[in-house]
């Protein structure tokens, strides 16, 4: 038994609270959101509320689900917290499950709404179901799922490893897809014009057997695999192989080139590089690569590459992917993946667009 993973749990965990903290801190709070409301119309007053949720998160957990949900929805979001009972926080699972997902919010025809956070790294939704009361909505409803049971619509089997790291695929571009077919098939289920009425019968979701206790436990366990994912990747140096140190002092040495516009420089030593990801990395604002946090890291085996994912802080529309090979390891490829450009062009292609 590894006695060193609690302590590496920990430093993940508190990575993972730190990357949304700086967020909550760069948006203001939500007491400035909360201003003008009574110009808002019912969508955008929803959007407010579903953005002011996920701010509370950081701001204190239990203020989140006691302020941002009815007395129906807070005993909804306190069983499902009760299933993070692994290996982190339920603060660090919920700080996951909102700060470092794609947000979509459909349903919107009726009374009540939709939202979904979609976090790709470990293939998991949060579902809320929000009840309007009056100029606010508060959520009435929750459940986490499982995303093969999402997207075969409860139908089918569902696989434990995240859609994105199946196959042989690139995984930046398996990512991408992952996002792309999450969108569509949210899209697909909750229209825009479409009432929230019966989601969990359309999803198998309505009794405690199979579907909630199924997607529950394993959808916890992808959520602890993902802390413990970057746990690995921070472990302390004298625990740690040679080549993750060189590759987490690269990684140093390259995040603080970009944040300081130097981004020209950086791809020079990736010379494989795709030329359309060189033009659209030229283009990124250094400012929003000035605090870059390990999401995801995928080490070499056999000679293969290794590839880190790292998450802007103060902007979450995108990710890096930054692939290493050689010995000793030099990077070779700088991918960013568009999920805000994801998310929109698949909602365009079903003809969905919000």
């Amino acid at each position: 038994m590894n006695t060193k993973r609690p302590v590496l749990i920990a430093i993940a965990a508190v990575f993972v609270v730190l990357l949304v903290a700086i967020i909550l801190w760069s948006s203001g709070g939500d007491s400035s959101q909360t201003k003008g409301r009574a110009n808002l119309s019912p969508n955008e007053a929803l959007l407010m509320d579903v953005m002011i949720f996920r701010q509370r998160v950081l701001d204190g957990t239990s203020r989140a689900l006691v302020e941002s949900a009815s007395p129906q929805g807070q005993a909804a979001l306190q069983g499902l917290e009760q299933e993070f009972a692994g290996s982190i926080s339920p603060e660090t699972a919920w700080g996951l499950l909102t700060r470092t997902s794609v947000l979509m919010i459909g349903a919107t025809g009726g009374e009540q709404a939709m939202s979904a956070f979609y976090n790709p790294w470990a293939d998991v939704f949060l579902l809320l179901e929000w009840s309007r009361q009056k100029d606010r909505w508060q959520i009435s409803d929750a459940e986490i799922v499982m995303g093969d049971w999402f997207r075969m619509v409860g139908k089918a089997s569902v696989d434990t490893q995240p859609i994105w790291l199946r196959g042989n695929e690139r995984r930046s571009g398996a990512l991408a897809l992952a996002v792309a077919d999450a969108s569509r098939t949210f899209d697909a289920l909750f229209p825009a014009k479409a009432s929230a009425a019966g989601w969990r019968e359309l999803l198998g979701l309505a009794q405690p057997e199979p579907g909630q206790r199924l997607n529950r436990g394993l959808a916890s366990l992808n959520i602890d695999a993902v802390v413990l994912n970057v746990a690995d990747y921070l472990a302390p140096a004298e625990s740690a192989s040679p080549r993750l140190v060189g590759i987490r002092r690269s990684v140093e040495e390259i995040a603080t080139a970009m944040a300081a516009g130097k981004m020209a420089e950086v791809l020079a030593s990736a010379s494989e590089t795709e030329p359309n990801q060189r033009e659209v990395l030229l283009k990124v604002d250094p400012a929003s690569l000035s605090e870059l946090t390990p999401i995801f890291f995928i080490p070499g085996s056999g000679g293969a590459v290794d590839t880190l994912f790292l998450l802007p802080t103060r902007q979450l529309d995108f990710c890096l992917s930054l692939t290493f090979a050689g010995e000793p390891a030099k990077l070779k490829q700088i991918t960013l993946v568009p999920f805000a450009a994801v998310v929109e062009a698949a909602q365009k292609r079903a003809g969905g667009a919000k």
